[in-house]
C-alpha cells in the first residue's frame, strides 16, 4: 500500500509510478489520486492485460461484497532506501487502518509489512488484527532500519529471530523461501528449511513464505510444513497443496 499526496491509500507496490507510465518517473506520494493512470499497462501471470491502480477502500468494499470469506493481506510499504519515506510511516498506517474498519473488513484482514515499526504501530491502534513480519537478508542487516529498533546482530538461531517477531507482536512470520534463516544476517543465500518452521511453530507464529514460484520449491516448502505460499503462479500453489504440482 501507497499514500497519495490527497492522503488516499492505493494498491500499488512500487514507490513510483514508472512501470505504469514507463515515461514518468514521478512519486506515488507526491502525485493526487486524480493523476494516477486510470489503467496500468503491467502485465502478469494473473492479469495479462494490466491492472488498475485502485484505491484501497475500493478493493476492500468489493472484496467484502464479491469474496465472501476471503482474507486481505495487506503490505504496508515504507522504503527505508528512499529519502523521507519514512516520514509518511505514520499516517500510512493510520490511514490503511481507517480503510480496513469503513469497509467492514477487521475480522479478514491482515497487517504485512518489512518495517516492523508499522507492526507495532497498528498493534497500538488496532490490536485486534492479526499482523506478520515480513523479513529477508537485507532487512536483518547490521543497523537495519526495518526491525523496529531492534539489532540483528544479536541473532544466531531461528528461535531468537522468532523469539524477536513475537517481541514486536508479530502473529505470523514471513520469511523469503530463499533466506537461510539461520540468524545470521550476513549468511549467504540458502533457502529456507524446517528448523526456522519448527521454531516458530513452536512459538505459536504460522509461517508464510514468500515468492516461491518454481514446483519443486512449492512442493518443498507444502512438505515442511508451511502455513502459506505467496507466488505468482496461484494455480501451482493450488497443484503442490493437491500433490500434483504442474511443471514450471
Amino acid at each position: 500500500m501507497r499514500l497519495t499526496a490527497d492522503a488516499q491509500v492505493v494498491v500499488w507496490h512500487d514507490a513510483t509510478l514508472a512501470r505504469a507510465q514507463p515515461s514518468v518517473a514521478a512519486e506515488v506520494r507526491g502525485a493526487w489520486i486524480a493523476q494516477l493512470p486510470a489503467e496500468v499497462v503491467v502485465a502478469t501471470p494473473i492479469s495479462p492485460t494490466g491492472d488498475r491502480v485502485l484505491r484501497l477502500v475500493d478493493l476492500l468494499t468489493r472484496m467484502r461484497a464479491q469474496l465472501p470469506g476471503t482474507w486481505a493481506n495487506i503490505e504496508i510499504k515504507v522504503d527505508h532506501n528512499v529519502p523521507g519515506a519514512p516520514i509518511l510511516r505514520e499516517p500510512l498506517v493510520t490511514a490503511v487502518l481507517e480503510a480496513i474498519a469503513s469497509t467492514g473488513m477487521a475480522d479478514r484482514a491482515i497487517v504485512h509489512s518489512f518495517d516492523w515499526a508499522v507492526l507495532v504501530q497498528a498493534a497500538h491502534e488496532a490490536p485486534h488484527l492479526p499482523r506478520s513480519a515480513l523479513l529477508e537478508s537485507l532487512t536483518l542487516a547490521p543497523g537495519s532500519p526495518w526491525l523496529a529498533g531492534l539489532d540483528p546482530t544479536s541473532w544466531s538461531t531461528p528461535q531468537e529471530v522468532v523469539a524477536a517477531a513475537t517481541q514486536i507482536g508479530a502473529d505470523a512470520i514471513c520469511p523469503n523461501w530463499e533466506w537461510p534463516c539461520d540468524g545470521n544476517p550476513v549468511a549467504p543465500r540458502g533457502r529456507l528449511e524446517e528448523p526456522f518452521v519448527a521454531a516458530a511453530h513452536t512459538a505459536g507464529l504460522p509461517v508464510v513464505a514468500w515468492t516461491v514460484n518454481e514446483t519443486a520449491q512449492l512442493e518443498r516448502l507444502v512438505g515442511l510444513g508451511v502455513d502459506g505460499l505467496v507466488s505468482d503462479y496461484p494455480d501451482r500453489v493450488v497443484a503442490a497443496l493437491a500433490g500434483r504440482a504442474k511443471p514450471p
